[in-house]
């Protein structure tokens, strides 16, 4: 006889024994190694939900078979991308996006101190200094919880380089199409204290 089914998360392995015979010869299924020379064990590493049929031996008793069954959550590997800008100025925030391709249970964040929620898809994350946050995602199957993480790291800008604020030195307000309009340029401004245009004459 051989243990009885097993649920594994996709990606991870399992090792299936039998007893009661001698010898034993597992069909030629796929993603297993013997690891015994009674071949009484193997190590397999579904990638999908699969039967495995091993017959046993002992002397001159008739062969028996036995079935178990290993099943692989999800069907299909489970990813997860965690988008967002890679830099926000300090003082702003910046929003996060979980990239998930199937259905989870739950999702988790951390470090949880400067996003809006720990426990929702997409947080904003206002950092006051550069964070690498994780996200793990939670999905289950016949009482077998699997996990998936992936990573962010937000740099947070300090102070102003002279890359972080850019206006042109001219424009032409012909209303052509081509630099009508002129304006502050930059990441993460919210207020302009001064602005002042002079002709070329000063």
């Amino acid at each position: 006889q051989a243990q009885g089914s097993q649920t594994i998360c996709w990606g991870e392995s399992v090792v299936l024994s039998a007893t009661g015979a001698t010898t034993y010869t597992w069909e030629d299924n796929i993603w297993y190694n013997v690891l015994t020379p009674s071949g009484d064990s193997i190590l397999a590493t579904p990638l999908g939900t699969i039967t495995y049929t091993v017959t046993g031996e002992n002397g001159v008793c008739p062969p028996d078979d036995t079935t178990v069954t290993v099943t692989v959550i999800p069907t299909r590997p489970m990813t997860l991308d965690v988008l967002g800008p890679d830099s926000v100025v300090i003082g702003t925030g910046t929003q996060l996006f979980a990239d998930i391709s199937g259905i989870i249970d739950s999702i988790s964040w951390t470090p949880d101190a400067s996003l809006s929620c720990n426990d929702c898809r997409d947080p904003f994350a206002s950092p006051d200094v550069t964070t690498t946050y994780t996200a793990t995602i939670y999905y289950s199957e016949n009482g077998v919880v699997c996990t998936q993480t992936d990573v962010i790291t937000v740099y947070v800008v300090d102070q102003c380089p002279e890359d972080l604020l850019y206006v042109p030195s001219g424009f032409s307000p012909n209303q052509d199409g081509n630099n009508d309009r002129l304006y502050v340029r930059g990441v993460g401004i919210q207020t302009v204290n001064f602005f002042r245009v002079f002709d070329r004459w000063g």
